[in-house]
């Protein structure tokens, strides 16, 4: 028996063109995907090193106003340590404390004290407290002619955060003592928020120990939770 044949048809064949122009469109969306996968690796890249190159530029920035703001607060003692109130006695002790507590008011400073060469340090205010600070960091410093800001220390009688700035004054070129004053820690908390990066930015300080000395948010100062 023959078989029948008449409705029977070869599979087409595709033609070139139709050939060419799948070929091309994979090789095309090959080529878009690794264009896509190239450019997001590369913004990813691009926008890692920009915000690191921000982050430097700002903490160069910050360190260096920090570091004048620091110098000019020092500055302040040094002037203030050169008023011939600290040693003339032609001055009474009232005189004293009313000018070193309008400075202090002034100036944004909790009180001035000063110390005398055996470590016994008075007060700057009406009640003259006194206190032993021979053995503080600050007062060796000074009394070998240092000026010094400490790191942030709690006060004893407060709890509260807060730097001791400390200068040597003199009388006819000779050490008599150490001028001092107390400023809270807050400075830093301020200096901080002065620095804007991005919405959300957080500016810290720390001292050698590692330890926050300075946030925009001055609760984490006082916690040490960071």
């Amino acid at each position: 028996m023959k078989k029948n044949t008449k409705n029977v048809r070869a599979p087409k064949k595709k033609s070139i063109k139709t050939v060419i122009a799948f070929s091309v469109a994979g090789i095309l969306a090959l080529s878009i995907l690794a264009v896509l996968i190239t450019a997001r690796l590369f913004l990813k890249s691009y926008f890692s090193n920009q915000i690191k190159d921000d982050i430097e530029l700002l903490s160069s920035q910050a360190a260096t106003i920090i570091e004048k703001e620091i110098e000019q607060t020092e500055s302040v003692i040094v002037e203030l340590s050169r008023s011939p109130l600290l040693y003339d006695k032609k001055f009474t002790e009232k005189e004293k404390v009313d000018f070193y507590m309008q400075r202090a008011e002034e100036l944004n400073y909790i009180l001035f004290f000063y110390i005398e060469p055996d470590g016994m340090c008075t007060n700057l205010t009406p009640e003259g407290d006194q206190l032993d600070l021979s053995e503080m960091e600050y007062f060796k410093r000074s009394m070998n002619g240092e000026v010094f800001t400490t790191n942030i220390i709690t006060d004893a009688l407060t709890g509260d955060k807060i730097v001791i700035i400390s200068a040597p004054y003199y009388e006819n070129g000779e050490i008599k003592g150490v001028f001092a004053g107390i400023k809270s820690a807050d400075f830093f908390n301020d200096m901080c928020k002065s620095f804007i990066w991005e919405e959300s930015s957080a500016l810290s300080i720390l001292d050698k120990e590692a330890n926050v000395i300075g946030h925009t948010n001055q609760d984490l100062v006082k916690e040490q939770t960071i």
